[in-house]
């Protein structure tokens, strides 16, 4: 495990692949301050800078993913503390996006607000049986922020999305499997074994497969049929141009045999 960045409230390391992104203050159940979204950015940009991360894992630290946004710095500097955080932060939605790893969120406890936000911006989501899903932004009088409106209603609906947001529905891990937030849930105890299982199972896929579908999925909102069967097209043409292409074929008959 190599440590790529280290700040007072996140921290960014790197292993085979995989760089794990902790929000790292437990005290305030990981509520996400200026300097977390600061730090977020910083660890964002050491990413962009490597051509060698297929995956990012977004976890908080203790008992809690993210229970939202840092209320008391809001109470004092409302609009100055949001602006800092929804600036920083939203930059970094964006470049995940854009970006050619898989976002993989893992989590657990108090997921709301702008902990909701990320989890909804995630490629997949494993959660502990003890997560709890709270929208939360509209509790303090406000619209969502960091992609939640352009991602969670892509994810479950608008109008689950405004049950949540004005009905007050909360979600745990079992809702939040039947609503289509969550791929899978994972024991409390057990959540970091499976993590390392879905770890395990992505690393054994050639390095040019996850960007390209990523970049298939992203993009066909926004595409005509046509313009997708291109980018089906040339993405299939260069897998098949890899040696992987070959070796997994004859694995495949080789199975069969």
């Amino acid at each position: 495990m190599t440590t790529l960045f280290s700040g007072e409230q996140l921290s960014l390391e790197l292993s085979d692949g995989c760089a794990r992104l902790v929000f790292a203050n437990p005290a305030a159940f990981n509520a996400l301050t200026v300097t977390m979204a600061n730090e977020c950015r910083q660890a964002t940009e050491v990413l962009l800078a490597r051509d060698d991360v297929r995956i990012l894992v977004l976890q908080g630290s203790g008992k809690a993913f993210m229970a939202g946004g840092d209320l008391r710095a809001m109470q004092e500097q409302p609009v100055q503390v949001a602006t800092a955080i929804i600036e920083a932060m939203h930059r970094c939605i964006a470049d995940w996006q854009r970006a050619p790893w898989l976002v993989l969120a893992c989590v657990q406890g108090a997921v709301a607000g702008a902990g909701l936000s990320l989890v909804a911006a995630a490629d997949l989501v494993l959660a502990a049986d003890d997560v709890r899903f709270v929208y939360a932004y509209s509790d303090i009088a406000t619209t969502c922020d960091l992609g939640l409106s352009w991602h969670l209603p892509r994810r479950i609906g608008s109008r689950r999305v405004l049950e949540m947001a004005l009905l007050g529905r909360n979600l745990d891990a079992v809702s939040a499997i039947e609503w289509g937030l969550v791929n899978q849930v994972a024991p409390r105890a057990g959540l970091e074994d499976a993590l390392q299982v879905w770890l395990e199972r992505l690393n054994r896929y050639p390095a040019g497969l996850l960007p390209r579908l990523k970049a298939l999925l992203r993009d066909s909102p926004v595409q005509s049929l046509e313009q997708q069967l291109d980018s089906e097209r040339e993405a299939f043409i260069a897998c098949a141009a890899e040696p992987d292409f070959c070796e997994a074929i004859s694995a495949f008959f080789a199975r069969r045999a």
